[in-house]
């Protein structure tokens, strides 16, 4: 096939499938719409409280989905409808749109999510924020989003108590460590077993080693920094 039909061929599909979601999500709209008038529809029986386009009994969802795929178009199309009780419903297992919105990591969407009410600092059963997610990750322009609606970067996970600085030194994210630190994470605090933030980056750092002079070096400052944070007065 010529490179010309190739292109519009892909274009013509990226439309159908827009398309569809589109009509999927003003579906919804509709069937929920007469759900509040007392008639039936379909999602009655996902129905726990007021949650927004359950599509299933767990209660995640049309949001989460749109966001979870990192489909922008879907997110502004449901978003128009929204209230900020609905972005900030959780499934069964307390995770939220925002929480869904990390793994596909569109700071775009977490961007729209945040200024629409989505609250930062609501952990999922286990104890996991956003920002904990986000720390994880080595694009830090998701993290920086977080902070800059307040998410608490000591926050705590689960009964290992690892904050999301210790998160990110554990998996040796550089970039994250430092915007961490610059935005007031504590590197003194410890988790459970005793470990703080530059016990996990000099885990990290030997486990890790590698040919490449300039990732050695910037692990080494990464964990250079945290140390230098435990001393007193710093």
């Amino acid at each position: 096939m010529p490179d010309g039909y190739t292109a519009i061929f892909a274009l013509f599909a990226l439309v159908v499938i827009i398309s569809f979601f589109l009509i999927r999500v003003s579906r919804s709209l509709a069937l929920r719409e007469e759900e509040d008038d007392g008639k039936p529809g379909i999602f009655t029986r996902f129905r726990r409280r007021d949650d927004f386009f359950v599509v299933d009994g767990t209660g995640k969802t049309i949001l989460m989905q749109a966001v979870a795929q990192g489909f922008v178009d879907g997110v502004d199309h449901v978003l128009v409808k929204a209230s900020v009780e609905a972005v900030n419903s959780a499934t069964d297992d307390g995770t939220t749109a925002l929480h869904c919105a990390i793994a596909p990591g569109n700071p775009a969407i977490v961007s729209k999510l945040l200024a629409f009410g989505a609250q930062p600092n609501v952990a999922d059963h286990d104890g996991r924020t956003p920002l904990w997610l986000a720390a994880h990750k080595e694009d830090a322009r998701i993290a920086a989003l977080l902070l800059d609606y307040k998410a608490d970067p000591n926050c705590r996970v689960g009964k290992s108590r690892l904050t999301p600085l210790m998160a990110a030194a554990k998996n040796g994210r550089i970039e994250v460590v430092h915007l961490l630190l610059d935005r007031g994470a504590d590197p003194r605090l410890v988790s459970e077993d005793g470990r703080t933030a530059a016990h996990f980056a000099r885990e990290n750092f030997k486990a890790n080693m590698v040919e490449q002079v300039t990732d050695n070096q910037k692990l080494a400052q990464m964990l250079l920094r945290l140390e230098a944070g435990l001393k007193p007065g710093a």
